[in-house]
This record gives C-alpha cells, sequence and structure tokens, in this order.
C-alpha cells in the first residue's frame, strides 16, 4: 500500500540523514524520532503476533509502549518529549484513519483479474494484473463473470476479518462503492499467502477499482483497471497487453 512506502521512505531518509547530521540538538531529535518510528513498528509486528489477531486496539497499545520508550530516553537526555510524542502520535492516527497505513503484520503476495473462474484451484483465465506504469484494459462479453483473486500473507495463527471492495468510477473521476465481499483469514502461516476470490456480472463498462482491505479498515492492495464489454469479431477475454490470455492460479 501507499502507507507502507511512506512509512519505509520515512525511516531511510531519517536513518541516512542520522549519519551525517552533526554532534547537536537536531541530531538529538532524529535519533528520537528514529527511536519512535523503530519501536512503533516493532510492536505493530508483535502484538498481532502475540494475540493471533489484528485489531486497532494493538496499535493504540504500540504507540503507548512507544511513548513510554521515548519518554524515557527524553527524560535522561532532559530533552522535551510531550510534542514529539504528540506530534508522533497525530502523524501515525492520521495515515490509519485515512487509509494509508499498511495494516502491519498482513503482506499482498498476489493479485489478477481473470475469468472462468475455478474456485478449487483459485485459477482463472488472466485479463489483467497490477501494472503501476498503465491501468489495465478488461473486456468481456456481457452476462460473463468477472473475478478478481488475491492472496494474503499474515504469520502463524494470526486471525483476521478481510473484505474486497468493488469501486466503479464514472467519467468525473467519482468513485462509488458497488460492493463489498467479505472475506475471513484463519490462523495465517501460509508462506504463499491465504487465497481469496470474489466476481462480479453484468458490470458497468468504465474504470474500476478492487481492494483487499481488513474489514471497516485500512487498504491492503488496490488494483485498477478498465472495463467495457466485447465488441464484434473480438475474443474472449481479449486485453490490450496480451493476444492469448492464459490459464493462471494464485500463487
Amino acid at each position: 500500500s501507499i502507507g507502507a512506502y511512506v512509512v519505509v521512505s520515512t525511516v531511510a531518509v531519517l536513518m541516512i540523514l542520522n549519519e551525517f547530521w552533526g554532534e547537536n540538538k537536531f541530531d538529538q531529535v532524529f535519533r528520537n524520532i528514529l527511536l519512535w518510528l523503530v519501536s512503533t513498528m516493532y510492536f505493530q509486528f508483535l502484538f498481532p503476533h502475540i494475540f493471533q489477531s489484528i485489531s486497532f486496539v494493538w496499535f493504540l497499545l504500540a504507540i503507548v509502549f512507544s511513548n513510554s520508550i521515548l519518554f524515557v530516553f527524553t527524560t535522561l537526555q532532559r530533552s522535551p518529549f510531550i510534542k514529539w510524542s504528540i506530534g508522533l502520535s497525530c502523524i501515525w492516527f492520521l495515515l490509519w484513519f485515512v487509509n494509508l497505513f499498511p495494516p502491519i503484520p498482513l503482506v499482498l503476495q498476489d493479485q489478477f483479474v481473470g475469468t472462468g473462474l475455478n474456485t478449487s484451484n483459485y485459477g482463472a483465465i488472466l485479463l489483467a494484473e497490477e501494472n503501476y506504469f498503465h491501468r489495465s484494459r478488461v473486456e468481456l462479453p456481457e452476462g460473463k463473470r468477472l473475478a478478481y483473486l488475491s492472496s494474503i500473507f499474515a504469520p502463524n495463527g494470526v486471525d483476521a476479518d478481510l473484505e474486497h471492495r468493488w469501486w466503479h468510477v464514472d467519467s468525473q473521476g467519482r468513485s462509488q462503492l458497488v460492493d463489498k465481499v467479505k472475506l475471513k483469514l484463519k490462523k495465517g502461516g501460509r508462506k504463499k499467502g491465504w487465497r481469496f476470490y470474489s466476481w462480479k456480472q453484468n458490470m458497468k463498462e468504465g474504470n474500476w477499482i478492487v481492494e483487499t482491505a481488513v474489514r471497516g479498515g485500512p487498504v491492503i492492495s488496490r488494483m485498477g483497471f478498465e472495463f467495457s464489454f466485447v465488441r464484434p469479431k473480438k475474443k474472449l477475454g481479449s486485453v490490450s497487453t496480451q493476444v492469448n490470455p492464459q490459464l493462471r492460479k494464485l500463487k
């Protein structure tokens, strides 16, 4: 997710700056911020492992623990604690509530859009995969089902309530939530990810976005594509990026 890139990039930049900054108050500030970020992310990995679930409570608990650690260090350094802890905590909460914060420790393993869904082996005729450089085009005859398949990694023993969110984007760029499909991740631990699918039939033409997300919470993965019905003289399942659609299974 975008949040994952933001968090990791921020930590990387701070670590690099910390190597070049001199021994002054700015160096001390960067060290405290790094300590807060690292300890917060560590506890957000740790608590789901211990309690075997994904919950906003563990998110809050991680912030409480990291603030406690920062309080001890800033007290020993005789540096201000309150403004840094409040500022960092507010940024963390903002990332969570605007769905930019990655739902640690869940990680996307694979996702694609296809037709001819086989629920026994989580396979389908590949129509589109995630592409960061352009939006894939998907074409199907009217009445055919379009399936979205995704696999999510979770540590062994972790349970999570997930959902697929189907969004239609109109010509003016406004997104409308068309459907939510409830999913259940049980006990995690599969190296290649826990596999899920959902499908739609008689869809509107235009741009679509399908998300895999924590139920009522942050987004784990997102995939966009342009959908239209097959026009005369075009093959079933033709797409702009490949001539002969292939059978594809979730990893």
